[in-house]
């Protein structure tokens, strides 16, 4: 009865580590997207521009921007689960 109750406690604390683990992962996987952007705007700064006068490269911002919320969102409400 006491080594379950070890062997459970010692999960419980490994799912945690795991938990904090992917939390950071989320994080950095959040952030690729503005550093990528920070990188362009570095290397090629006449880019963006042209890119946000025309509706449609508005347009094209404004998906990218959803496509990289969207999946960031999941990975939060994964993470604040439960154990």
């Amino acid at each position: 009865m006491a080594s379950l109750l070890a062997l459970t406690i010692c999960a419980i604390a490994l799912l945690k580590r795991a938990g904090v683990s992917a939390g950071r992962t989320a994080a950095i996987l959040a952030l690729l997207p503005v550093v990528a952007l920070m990188g362009l705007l570095v290397v090629a700064p006449g880019y963006l521009p042209p890119l946000l006068a025309e509706s449609s490269g508005r347009a094209a911002i404004a998906t990218a921007v959803a496509a990289a919320l969207l999946p960031a969102l999941f990975l939060a409400r994964i993470i604040r689960t439960k154990v």
